[in-house]
């Protein structure tokens, strides 16, 4: 069994600016970029960190001659959502559940699930060992954002359940985003199906609630 330098159970997380630094980040696109080719989506949770490291991974897609997509801000599966539909792969920058000080980069294949162990086994070799695919000057492709993935995303979800029965349920519903990407769609999501939603924590944050905070680190210690 090949022993993985980088990637963990989904994607690359380390404490940013300290090993996920921006030629860090970078190069690894550069090579999960040499992989995949074509138009590649990027978006991010409200990290501190997520915009120094975006725009570092924008550059590394770019240098590998991918055409890029910003998608913003936006939960996991909202980019995953936009990839099947739409792209050839994609990178979210999130750290999921670890502490603020953290981030990382979660890369998706055209079908919007994780990458196979072979491509994370080839871009540890291209990170590694040998260089990342570099196009010529005048093969650079362009990045352009795409802002209206969240509302389609949110549109798709409600296609896919009950949205009359749940309306007639009148349901009372609370809801804390624990101020991470989940802001810009769960209560908006709830509330078109009909729900009375109260919200906790859904401004972005990204140093988090302090009662936050230690939620997420019982969970990462477990």
């Amino acid at each position: 069994m090949t022993i993985k330098r980088l990637f963990g159970t989904f994607g690359v997380r380390r404490i940013a600016n300290q090993e996920l630094t921006p030629e860090f980040a970078s190069r690894l696109a550069a090579a999960y970029g040499s992989i995949v080719s074509g138009t590649v989506a990027v978006g991010g949770d409200p990290r501190t960190s997520t915009e120094m490291i975006k725009h570092a991974v924008i550059a590394g897609l770019l240098s590998a001659g991918c055409k890029v997509i910003d998608l913003g801000i936006l939960p996991t599966p909202a980019v995953q959502f936009a990839v099947r539909n739409y792209y050839d792969g994609g990178v979210m920058i999130t750290a999921s559940h670890n502490p603020p000080k953290y981030n990382g980069l979660k890369f998706v294949d055209s079908d919007g699930i994780g990458i196979k162990d072979e491509w994370e086994q080839k871009i540890e070799a291209m990170f590694f060992d040998e260089e990342p695919v570099r196009v010529s000057w005048n093969a650079i492709e362009e990045s352009t954002k795409n802002q209206g993935i969240v509302e389609e995303y949110i549109e798709n979800v409600i296609e896919r359940v009950d949205s009359q029965l749940i309306k007639e349920a009148n349901l009372k519903v609370i809801v804390d985003c624990g101020s991470g990407a989940a802001c810009f769609t769960t209560p908006y999501l709830l509330r078109r199906l009909g729900c009375q939603v109260t919200t906790m924590n859904c401004q972005p944050d990204g140093f988090f609630p302090e009662g936050i905070q230690n939620q997420h680190l019982r969970i990462w210690k477990n």
